[in-house]
């Protein structure tokens, strides 16, 4: 667990915490879940404390990108229609419109 000493100093390193317990294997489901908020917990405590803000951001960054939390790259990851759903004609416009953004960014 990540802990403050009493002059408010982060004692280890949030990065190294969170990789250790990321590469001891295997975790149950309720284990990851009860660390993974406790760690969130202790961070928000932290980042009261702390002028090293961008530690406390990267380290909340590593925690959603090791333990899954099914976030979408963008917004725009379940948006659209799949290409087999389309029409003749529609897959002739996407095509055509593709080759011409490709034409575009090749002449810049």
């Amino acid at each position: 667990m990540i802990r403050m000493n009493n002059n408010g100093l982060v004692e280890k390193d949030f990065y190294d915490e969170i990789l250790k317990f990321f590469n001891r294997a295997p975790h149950k489901q309720s284990e990851v879940e009860i660390w993974k908020h406790q760690t969130y917990i202790e961070l928000m405590k932290v980042l009261k404390k702390t002028q090293n803000k961008q530690k406390v951001r990267n380290s909340i960054i590593l925690l959603l990108m090791l333990f899954g939390e099914n976030i979408p790259p963008d917004i725009y990851n379940t948006r659209g229609n799949k290409r087999k759903n389309l029409n003749t004609d529609e897959k002739n416009k996407l095509i055509s419109l593709l080759k011409d953004e490709f034409r575009t960014s090749s002449n810049s």
